[in-house]
C-alpha cells in the first residue's frame, strides 16, 4: 500500500480549455483530479470529472492500468468532453466506470449517449458500451462510495457504513473487508444552476482528507453541512473562478465562486492547504498568480492575522502530497 494518498491535477480551468502564451504556468486543460492511494486496486486509475485534462491521463496509464473510474461531479460540457478522445473509451482491454448525479432522468448513461453521438463526435456510444459501466450515486447525503484494494469500488447506504463503524467490517461484493482498509468518499450537493456534487475522500489506513469542491457558487453564510463536508481537509481544492469584482458585476449566479470565498471556507472548516482551481478562460498566468497574493492578504488581513492556511494555485499536471 502507497504511503500516502496523492493528488494529480490534470485540468484545473474552468469553462472551455485555452491554450496561449499567456496561459502556460497554469495550464488550459478543463477539470480532471486523479486521486492516487494504496486503498485503489493497482490496475485502475480514480479520478473526478473528466475535462480535457483526462486525455493526458488516460494516455499514461492506458498500457499499465487499463481500468478507468471516473467521479463526475456534474454534466457540463467542460467537465466531460476530454472522454471522447480518452483511449480508455476506445481501447478494447480497457473498461470505463462511470460514476454521477441523475437529474431530471439524466444520469452517466444520458451523459455517455449525450456525448458519444453523431454528428457531435463520429462514433454512437453504442459502438463501445460495452466498455462501459454507468451508475447512478442517487442521493449524495446517504450514499457512501467505498474503494478497497481487492473489493474495488462500491456504493454503499450511508446507514450501513455508520453501522459499522471506522474500525469494523464492510460488505463489500460478496465478501466482507475491514474498513480501516478502505478509502471513504463522501458527497455534498453544491450551489450549481444544475445538480452538482463535491467529493470528500477519507484514507482511512493514513487519515488523510482531501475535499474536492468545484462548481459552487459563492454563498453569503457558510452552511454548517459545507463546513462539515470540509472540516480538517489536509487538502482542499476549490473553484475560485471569478474575482471579487467580477462576481458582484457580472458573474453573480452562475455557480462559481471566489479566491476570498474559499480562504473563507477553508480557514473556518480548519482545512490545512487550500488549492485554488477552475481558473476563468479569461484569466492570464499573471492574473492567477495575483489572485493566490490577494488571497494570502485577504487570509491573514481579515479573515485570521495568525493563519497557517497554504494558499496555491492548482495548476495543470501538479502533484500534490495529501
Amino acid at each position: 500500500m502507497e504511503e500516502m494518498m496523492r493528488i494529480t491535477t490534470w485540468g484545473t480551468r474552468g469553462s472551455m480549455p485555452v491554450s496561449s502564451p499567456a496561459r502556460v504556468k497554469h495550464g488550459g486543460n478543463t477539470t480532471c483530479v486523479q486521486i492516487q492511494s494504496g486503498c485503489i486496486p493497482g490496475n485502475m486509475v480514480l479520478v473526478i470529472d473528466s475535462g480535457t485534462g483526462i486525455f493526458p491521463c488516460s494516455a499514461q496509464y492506458i498500457a499499465i492500468k487499463p481500468r478507468l473510474a471516473i467521479l463526475q461531479t456534474h454534466w457540463h460540457k467542460d467537465h466531460l468532453d476530454g472522454l471522447t478522445m480518452a483511449p480508455h473509451a476506445h481501447a478494447d482491454h480497457a473498461r470505463v466506470s462511470v460514476y454521477g448525479p441523475e437529474e431530471n432522468g439524466f444520469g452517466p448513461t444520458e451523459a455517455m449517449k449525450w456525448l458519444f453521438q453523431k454528428p457531435i463526435f463520429p462514433r454512437e456510444f453504442a459502438q463501445i458500451e460495452h466498455r462501459f459501466t454507468c451508475t447512478t450515486l442517487g442521493n449524495p447525503g446517504n450514499r457512501v462510495i467505498v474503494v478497497h484494494p481487492k473489493a474495488g469500488i462500491n456504493l454503499i447506504t450511508m446507514a450501513e457504513y455508520l453501522t459499522a463503524g471506522t474500525n469494523k467490517q464492510l460488505h463489500l461484493g460478496d465478501q466482507w473487508h475491514d474498513a480501516a482498509e478502505c478509502m471513504i468518499i463522501t458527497m455534498y450537493k453544491t450551489a450549481h444552476p444544475d445538480f452538482a456534487i463535491s467529493y470528500r475522500v477519507v484514507e482511512n489506513p493514513t487519515g488523510k482528507v482531501f475535499v474536492f469542491v468545484t462548481d459552487h457558487e459563492k454563498q453569503a453564510e457558510h452552511s454548517k453541512d459545507l463546513l462539515d463536508h470540509v472540516r480538517d481537509a489536509d487538502v482542499l481544492i476549490q473553484d475560485a473562478q471569478y474575482t471579487e469584482e467580477v462576481y458582484a458585476t457580472r458573474t453573480a449566479g452562475f455557480g462559481h465562486g471566489t479566491a476570498h470565498y474559499c480562504v473563507e471556507v477553508a480557514i473556518r472548516a480548519k482545512a490545512k492547504k487550500l488549492y485554488l482551481t477552475h481558473h476563468d478562460p479569461m484569466a492570464t498566468d499573471e492574473d492567477i498568480d495575483h489572485m493566490v497574493e490577494d488571497a494570502w492578504w485577504f487570509a491573514r488581513n481579515i479573515i485570521e492575522p495568525l493563519s497557517l492556511l497554504k494558499i496555491e494555485a492548482a495548476s495543470d499536471y501538479m502533484k500534490i502530497e495529501v
